[in-house]
């Protein structure tokens, strides 16, 4: 089976709390893509992170994320939410 590299935004918004939240992955089709994505995201809602994994069924688990970038608050730790 072959390898297939996924590309995610992962949105990041304050609570009424103050928390730092993740929202759910949106899942685009190239890195330049998602640069752009985040970056929008990230005025919408204060925070964006884009990434890459590559990975495929015979793997059977994906492989820790690359980062494409960082916009806006994110957390400074963000292996919990870029792991395989």
């Amino acid at each position: 089976m072959t390898n297939r590299t996924h590309f995610l935004v992962i949105p990041f918004f304050r609570t009424t709390e103050g928390d730092l939240v993740a929202d759910e992955p949106i899942e685009v089709p190239d890195p330049a893509r998602a640069r752009r994505q985040a970056e929008r995201v990230a005025r919408a809602t204060g925070g964006a992170v884009a990434f890459s994994r590559t990975g495929g069924p015979a793997i059977g688990k994906c492989p820790d994320a690359v980062i494409l970038g960082c916009y806006g608050e994110v957390p400074e730790d963000l292996a919990e939410f870029t792991r395989g």
